[in-house]
């Protein structure tokens, strides 16, 4: 325990890692088909540092997203209609209508949504980035304006707050709970008769509302992705899986997320195009 605490506290301060303490990695992503619409991925993990049963116990809470959307936010504005010029409108605050207006504003070092703080779920820690879905508070950093509200989180923001990329969760189970360590394996193709699987695992469907022109320059996309529990021994994991059902263009993208407290994740993303002419 009171390794961990050491541990957290250098994170927070914004501690470089010394050599000892974890250092996660993704590596070497390989597609090859393997029959009609079937496809083999093989890939590296690599884990250094403490010794990984450490953590063994720890959870990861996963957003069940069902919309990723990007883009600029004029004043700080939030807007329901053409919500971050997406051409969608999202009834945010659940009262029917598309014509709410939700300001960002930034007061020391805290960020808050309409005058009630909200909590970035992929921050910039020291040299890396880290994946926290908990609240210092505890709590999941789900956002909802008001009682009636739809959930959602806010990943991140750019260009001095005047961009943001936030994510309209699923009503009915907006979180997912998973083991340490895991993949989070996502497909995103413009294919609309696609029908992605992954033997033994749940598929979960969405879209990302962000234009992409090595797939489509019109967004949004099809989302399909998958949690895959995986065991970190520590050194160097290789790792394979199959997809079937697959289009023949489309997006994989891989993260490799570790836990080392329910509030800090370290993850490593990659990804790769495959077009099967």
């Amino acid at each position: 325990m009171k390794t961990k605490i050491l541990i957290l506290t250098m994170i927070f301060q914004g501690t470089l890692f010394a050599a000892t303490n974890p250092e996660i990695n993704l590596q070497h992503i390989v597609i090859s088909k393997a029959g009609e619409g079937k496809y083999k991925v093989s890939l590296k993990t690599s884990y250094e540092g403490l010794e990984p049963k450490i953590f063994a116990d720890e959870k990861i809470t996963l957003f069940n997203e069902k919309n990723i959307i990007s883009g600029p936010i004029p004043k700080g504005q939030l807007k329901e209609r053409d919500i971050l010029f997406s051409g969608q409108n999202i009834d945010l605050d659940g009262d029917g209508k598309f014509n709410g207006e939700f300001n960002f504003s930034q007061k020391y070092g805290k960020i808050y949504l309409n005058g009630n703080e909200v909590y970035l779920t992929e921050k910039k820690i020291g040299r890396r980035t880290i994946f926290t879905p908990i609240s210092p508070k505890g709590k999941a950093a789900i956002v909802k304006m008001g009682k009636t509200g739809i959930p959602f989180q806010i990943k991140n923001f750019k260009n001095n707050m005047s961009e943001v990329k936030m994510s309209i969760l699923d009503k009915e189970k907006p979180l997912i709970s998973t083991g340490n360590s895991c993949l989070l394996v996502e497909v995103l193709t413009s294919n609309s008769r696609a029908n992605p699987s992954m033997k033994g695992l749940e598929l979960h469907t969405g879209k990302i509302s962000m234009t992409d022109p090595k797939l489509v320059n019109e967004a949004p996309l099809n989302r399909y992705w998958w949690v895959k529990d995986v065991n970190t021994k520590g050194g160097v994991d290789k790792r394979n899986f199959n997809l079937t059902g697959m289009p023949r263009h489309f997006k994989l993208t891989v993260t490799y997320l570790f836990a080392i407290s329910p509030k800090v994740i370290l993850f490593k993303r990659k990804s790769v195009y495959f077009n099967d002419k």
